[in-house]
């Protein structure tokens, strides 16, 4: 029950990767439910004492770590800006900066990623189903190369298909201009 960004009331973890924790959260000012993904590399940095400040270790190699994986961060979120108009990939609502660290509003997608939804099916989809994630997933990254950007992560974890079977890519951290 943090309120980040004076509107964004963070509610309970997602998820959690090397770099970054995601948190289900409502945004105030839309009265709309998204995900928030904070940039919290756990190997490099610590929360603050009983604060929400992010804090690099006080070695240089954490230090350095944690402010290129912090602009790296904010070039996703830039990345994701530039795709706004693909109906494939998440939709990015906001980004900033607080607690000495970086936040990426997005879209929330209720539903799963692919491969817990094979795993749920023991372990095989069905293959009218696959062949619709395959095209839709190939035309989304067509749009995608045509803007210069290379995914470089493309996994089921990253492909969520939601409650109402519509195909989301996720997770452009790895992403590159090229």
């Amino acid at each position: 029950f943090t309120l980040l960004n004076n509107k964004y009331l963070i509610g309970r973890v997602l998820g959690r990767g090397g770099f970054g924790i995601t948190y289900i959260a409502l945004d105030t000012s839309r009265n709309i439910i998204c995900a928030i993904k904070e940039y919290m590399p756990s190997e490099y940095s610590k929360r603050s004492g009983n604060t929400t400040n992010i804090e690099p270790f006080p070695d240089t190699k954490s230090r350095n770590v944690f402010s290129h994986g912090r602009d790296k961060f904010v070039e996703e979120a830039r990345t994701l800006q530039k795709l706004r108009n693909n109906p494939i990939v998440v939709d990015i609502l906001d980004f900033f900066s607080q607690n000495n660290t970086a936040y990426l509003v997005m879209e929330y997608l209720d539903g799963l990623d692919l491969r817990k939804r094979s795993k749920m099916s023991g372990g095989k989809l069905d293959v009218k189903f696959a062949d619709q994630i395959f095209l839709t997933v190939a035309s989304a990254l067509m749009d995608i190369h045509r803007r210069n950007i290379l995914h470089r992560d493309l996994s089921p974890e990253n492909i969520i298909v939601t409650s109402n079977n519509r195909i989301k890519l996720i997770d452009f951290g790895a992403a590159r201009n090229y």
